[in-house]
C-alpha cells in the first residue's frame, strides 16, 4: 500500500491498495489489482464501486510489484515487479537464470474522466542509457520501414517512442523480428484496444500458456496513440497515454531477430513520429555475469 499525491497535488493524496492474484489475473495465472481510496491506519475505504476492476498491467509478466516511498522528502514512489508469471515461471528457456525484474517505474495518480487512476512509466534516469538516436516523422510507412533498415540500430535492447493518429483500422510495429518471428504491439481503432501479440514471437512451445494475446481497453477521445516501448532481449514493457495503461510480457525470439517494422491495416493514411535508442548495459564491464536464453543461440 502507497500513499499518493492526486495530479500532483501533495496537499490531495489518496491511498493506493495493491492486491495480488495467483491464480486470477486477468490473462491468467499471476496478475495485481489495485483499488484508490482513504486509509485510517486500520479500515481502507474504496473510492470506486466494488464492481470496478482496476488493474495494475494488462500484460502476463507483471506480478508482485513493490513500492519504494520516502527515498527522498517529496520524491517520487518507485516500483519494481517480478517480469514472470507462475503458470511457466520454471519453465522460460534461460539460463542459468529464471525471472527477472522490470525497470524501475515512477507511479502516480491522475484524474481522468472515469475516475482517479494509477499512472505509471519507466523512471527518467533510464535516459541515461540511451545511444544513437534515430528519428522519424511521416505518414508513410513503407519509407518508415526502409528508414529503419538502413538507418536504424540494430540492437537487441532499445526504447520506442511513438505517436500515430488514431485510424478506423489497426496500427502498430513488429518488435524482435526475424527467422519468421516477431512480437506485435499494435492498437485495433475498432474495438479502441491496445494489445501485444507474442503467438508469434519465437520459443513458445514451453508452456501452452505462454502464446498470448493481451489486450488492455484504451479510448483515445480523439488523441495521436501515444506509446513508449522498452525492450531488453527477452523483455518488452509497453506504456500508452503518458501511463494510463501498461503491458508487460516476455518473449523469446530466436537468434538474429532485431529488426523493426511498422504496419498499418486500414485505408486511412496514418501520421507517425518515431524516436528511437539503443540501450546501453547497466553491467560494469568485465564484471558482467554470462547470462542467455537458450533459444539466443545458434
Amino acid at each position: 500500500m502507497a500513499k499518493l499525491p492526486v495530479d500532483g497535488d501533495l496537499h490531495r493524496t489518496r491511498w493506493v491498495l495493491k492486491v495480488g492474484l495467483n491464480p486470477g489475473g486477468l490473462q491468467g495465472g499471476s496478475g495485481e489489482q489495485y483499488f484508490v481510496g482513504e486509509f485510517d491506519g486500520t479500515r481502507f475505504v474504496n473510492d470506486n464501486p466494488a464492481a470496478a476492476t482496476l488493474w495494475t498491467d494488462y500484460g502476463k509478466d507483471c506480478y508482485c510489484a513493490l513500492p519504494f516511498g520516502g527515498m527522498r522528502r517529496g520524491g517520487d514512489t518507485i516500483t519494481l515487479g517480478w517480469m514472470n508469471n507462475w503458470q511457466y515461471a520454471s519453465k522460460v528457456p534461460t539460463e542459468p537464470w529464471r525471472g527477472q525484474m522490470t525497470v524501475p517505474r515512477v507511479v502516480a495518480l491522475r484524474t481522468l474522466p472515469e475516475g482517479i487512476r494509477l499512472i505509471q512509466g519507466p523512471v527518467e534516469a533510464l535516459a541515461r542509457l540511451r545511444g544513437k538516436h534515430f528519428g522519424w516523422h511521416g505518414s508513410s510507412v513503407a519509407e518508415l520501414n526502409r528508414a529503419l533498415k538502413s538507418r536504424a540500430p540494430r540492437e537487441r535492447s532499445f526504447e520506442v517512442r511513438t505517436t500515430m493518429t488514431p485510424a478506423s483500422g489497426e496500427v502498430g510495429v513488429k518488435l524482435l523480428a526475424g527467422g519468421g518471428a516477431y512480437t506485435e504491439v499494435g492498437f485495433d481503432g475498432v474495438r479502441g484496444a491496445l494489445f501485444v501479440d507474442r503467438t508469434h514471437s519465437g520459443a513458445t512451445g514451453f508452456s501452452r500458456d505462454f502464446p498470448a494475446r493481451t489486450v488492455a481497453p484504451l479510448a483515445l477521445n480523439g488523441e495521436s496513440l501515444a506509446l513508449t516501448i522498452l525492450v531488453d532481449r527477452s523483455t518488452i514493457e509497453v506504456f500508452a497515454q503518458q501511463g494510463r495503461v501498461a503491458l508487460t510480457n516476455l518473449a523469446y525470439p530466436p537468434p538474429g531477430a532485431h529488426s523493426i517494422e511498422f504496419y498499418t491495416r486500414g485505408d486511412k493514411p496514418v501520421q507517425l513520429s518515431v524516436d528511437l535508442w539503443p540501450l546501453k548495459s547497466t553491467w560494469v564491464r568485465g564484471d558482467r555475469t554470462a547470462v542467455s536464453s537458450r533459444a539466443d543461440r545458434p
